[in-house]
């Protein structure tokens, strides 16, 4: 293993993430388990990554019109999971790809930006792994 300790005991192998075109990193646990903070950790450990949130993906519901309470966002139903899997394949490609910024008061995507290519992706959320066409990326 080329790399080092970089922070108490993080191990980064360098030659690994070398050879390899884009690293793909999922993150998955319970709402407040501290996915992000892992996954932001992770990323300023290793240096240039990009962190993608699955509540980026949810699909659009309108709020106002159906009442709160009327959607489960804890269920994978709850997301977008042909635009997630475009993302990806468009980050394992290393090229940009857009994301939605989803609005969790209204329910609905006020906008987009820009996540660009990096060497690591990093994906957390609820669930990363549900689907076989995606757990296989990673």
């Amino acid at each position: 293993m080329t790399g080092g300790n970089v922070e108490e005991g993080v191990q980064v192998d360098f030659e690994m993430l070398a050879a390899k075109k884009v690293l793909l990193i999922g993150i998955q646990g319970g709402s407040c388990a501290g996915k992000r903070t892992i996954a932001r950790c992770l990323a300023s450990v290793i240096g240039k990554a990009t962190v993608l949130c699955l509540d980026s993906f949810y699909l659009p519901f309108d709020r106002a019109a159906a009442g709160a309470g009327a959607w489960n966002f804890d269920h994978p139903s709850a997301l977008d999971w042909e635009l997630l899997a475009g993302t990806l394949d468009l980050l394992l490609e290393a090229r940009p790809a857009r994301v939605p910024v989803y609005d969790y008061v209204s329910g609905l995507r006020t906008e987009s930006t820009t996540a660009e290519p990096n060497q690591v992706v990093i994906v957390h959320g609820l669930w990363p792994f549900f689907h076989e066409n995606l757990r296989s990326r990673f």
